[in-house]
């Protein structure tokens, strides 16, 4: 398996300000489809934290400058949860899916 280096993605950034009273990452997610939002949470909203995250990705191995993390979906961020008929239904060939994380950046494609 081949390492992909997260760090040569991504800006350097100061996240210094960005971290709550309980040591949780507070930024602004959000999600639209076709233009219309259909979610809108926050990082500081997952059931745990990144520093929980982190040791017990590394409990049994080293992690590595560049090593990827995933944190799976926020509150507000799946649409079966939130049900596809009030997001407008289910994700269809064709449509623009934006996600957007403040001060990290924003991801988007069109669905084929």
């Amino acid at each position: 398996m081949q390492r992909v280096l997260v760090r040569t993605w991504l800006p350097q950034m100061n996240l210094k300000d960005s971290w709550d009273d309980k040591g949780r990452l507070d930024l602004r997610m959000t999600c639209h489809v076709n233009g219309k939002i259909i979610s809108d949470g926050n990082t500081n909203d997952l059931y745990h934290s990144f520093k929980k995250m982190i040791e017990r990705a590394s409990m049994n191995t080293n992690l590595l400058a560049g090593d990827y993390l995933g944190s799976g979906t926020v509150g507000t961020g799946c649409i079966l949860e939130l049900r596809p008929e009030n997001t407008g239904g289910w994700i269809k060939k064709g449509d623009v899916v934006k996600m957007e994380v403040e001060q990290l950046g924003i991801l988007e494609n069109k669905i084929v």
